[in-house]
C-alpha cells in the first residue's frame, strides 16, 4: 500500500516540531508496512538571483530552502505552485493551482503514479487541493480534520466554506482527530457528507512521555532549562497567539495571586500576530514568575513536562491538543478548556479540570482547585496518566488508519 500524504504542516529545518504529530503517525504507518510519501507544496521561484526581484518569489525560494527532503526515513516531495505576476490579470484560485501542481508533479514521477490514495491533512485548504489532484489523478481522497480547518479558517476566510463543503461532499474517506471535532465538522457539510466521519486519534507515546522518576530527577531537569528549583511550576505549551488563550491564562494566574506558583511558557513562534508573553505577564504583575522558553526541540519535550508540576491550556479551539495528551501521560494535573475533543480525555473533577473557553474567572477557580490542593492534584495526575494510556500509541492508531485505507482502496 502506498499513500501520498498532502500536508503543508510538516517538520522543517527552522521548525523541527512543525507537524511532528503528523510525522509520528506516518512513521508508525511505515513501520506497519505502508509506504508514505509526503507532498509538501512550495511556491515556485526562478533560479537565483532572479528570485530576489519579487517578494513572492523570494518567499518561495526561502520556503523551499527551509524544507527537508527526508525526515527519519519518510520521503518528502515539494510540488511547486506558480504565482501569476501581476495576479490581478490572472483568474483562478490559489488552492486550485496547488491541486493542479500536485497532480502534474505526481504524473511526472513514476514512483508516485502507482500510489493507492491521497491523504490530505486539514479538510481545508490541503483537503481542497487534494480533491482537485484526486479528480485529475483518479485516486481516492481521504481528508482529516485537525482543528483550525473547522473552527477558525472558514469563519476567517468565508470563501473557504464552499471548498470545505466540497471536500465533505466528495472525499472518499473522512476522518477527524477527535469525536468532538467530527461533530463540529459536520455543520459545514451544507451539501451532505460523502460518508460518516471516522475518528482516528494521533496517539501518545506513553514510554516517551512518562512521569518523572523522582524529586531529584525533576531538579536536574529544571537546571537544564534554567528554571527555579524550589518554585511550583505551571507549564503551558502553545503557539504564542491570542487564540491559544494565553491572555486568559495569565489573567487567571494573576487572579490566583499565589506567589509559590510560576508559569513556564513554550511554543513555536509563528511571526505575525505573536504575543510578547513576558510583557503580557509583566502587565499582570507576574514579573519574576514567568519564563518564556520559545521553541523547545521535540526530543527535549518529555523532559520539560517532567520538570513541571501542573499543566494548563486555555485554547479557544482545538481538535485534540497533543500537548494536553503529553502532559496527562506525564501524570501532570491538567486544566484545559472544553473545546474539540478535550471532554473525551478529561473527566472534570476526576482526572483534571475542564472549563469554558474565554472565561478567566472559571479558569482561575479551576487553577485554584488544582494548584492549591497538592494531594487532590496528585490523584488527578495519576488518573490522567491512566486515561492517556487508553488513548493508545501512535502505532496502535496507525493500525486503525491502515485498516481504514484498506477499506477505502478495497484491498
Amino acid at each position: 500500500m502506498k499513500i501520498l500524504v498532502l500536508s503543508s504542516c510538516y517538520p522543517r529545518r527552522s521548525a523541527p516540531n512543525h507537524g511532528i504529530f503528523i510525522h509520528r503517525q506516518l512513521k508508525a504507518l511505515q513501520d506497519l508496512g505502508v509506504e508514505c510519501r509526503v507532498l509538501q507544496p512550495a511556491d515556485w521561484s526562478p533560479p537565483a538571483p532572479l528570485h530576489s526581484l519579487y517578494s513572492g518569489w523570494q518567499h518561495g525560494h526561502d520556503e523551499r530552502r527551509d524544507m527537508l527532503d527526508e525526515v527519519e526515513g519518510v520521503r518528502v516531495h515539494h510540488p511547486r505552485t506558480f504565482l501569476p505576476v501581476p495576479s490581478r490579470f490572472f483568474s483562478g484560485d490559489y488552492w486550485t493551482r496547488v491541486g493542479c501542481g500536485v497532480a502534474r508533479y505526481v504524473k511526472r514521477h513514476k514512483e508516485l503514479r502507482d500510489a493507492d490514495a491521497i491523504y490530505a491533512h486539514f479538510l481545508c485548504h490541503e483537503g481542497y487541493a487534494g480533491l482537485i489532484a484526486a479528480r485529475e489523478l483518479k485516486m481516492p481522497l481521504v481528508a482529516i480534520a485537525r482543528g483550525d480547518d473547522v473552527h477558525l479558517w472558514p469563519e476567517r476566510w468565508p470563501d473557504r466554506k464552499p471548498k470545505l463543503a466540497a471536500v465533505l461532499r466528495e472525499a472518499r474517506g473522512l476522518l477527524a482527530c477527535s469525536a468532538g471535532l467530527a461533530r463540529d465538522a459536520e455543520k459545514w457539510a451544507t451539501d451532505g457528507l460523502s460518508c460518516p466521519i471516522e475518528v482516528v486519534y494521533n496517539g501518545i507515546d506513553t514510554e516517551m512521555f512518562a512521569p518523572v522518576a523522582s524529586v531529584e530527577a525533576k531538579l536536574v531537569l529544571r537546571r537544564q532549562f534554567n528554571l527555579p528549583a524550589e518554585a511550583r511550576l505551571l507549564l503551558c505549551v502553545a503557539t504564542p497567539i491570542v487564540e491559544k488563550g494565553w491572555l486568559d491564562l495569565l489573567d487567571a494566574l494573576a487572579a490566583l495571586n499565589s506567589p509559590d506558583w510560576h508559569i513556564v511558557m513554550a511554543g513555536a513562534p509563528r511571526g505575525n500576530g505573536d504575543l510578547n508573553l513576558l510583557d503580557e505577564a509583566a502587565r499582570r504583575g507576574l514579573s519574576g514568575h514567568a519564563y518564556w522558553l520559545g521553541l523547545v526541540n521535540a526530543a527535549q519535550m518529555p523532559a520539560l513536562y517532567q520538570a513541571a508540576d501542573a499543566y494548563a491550556l486555555a485554547s479557544h479551539n482545538e481538535g485534540l491538543s497533543n500537548s494536553v495528551l503529553e502532559a496527562m501521560a506525564t501524570a501532570l494535573p491538567t486544566v484545559a478548556t472544553d473545546v474539540g475533543g478535550h471532554a473525551e480525555i478529561i473527566a472534570d473533577g476526576l482526572n483534571g479540570r475542564l472549563v469554558p473557553p474565554r472565561n478567566a474567572e472559571k479558569l482561575a477557580n479551576a487553577l485554584r482547585d488544582t494548584l492549591l490542593n497538592p494531594s487532590l492534584a496528585a490523584t488527578w495526575g495519576q488518573a490522567a496518566r491512566l486515561r492517556a494510556l487508553r488513548v493508545g500509541s501512535p502505532r496502535a492508531n496507525a493500525a486503525h488508519l491502515k485498516s481504514y485505507f484498506a477499506r477505502i482502496i478495497g484491498v
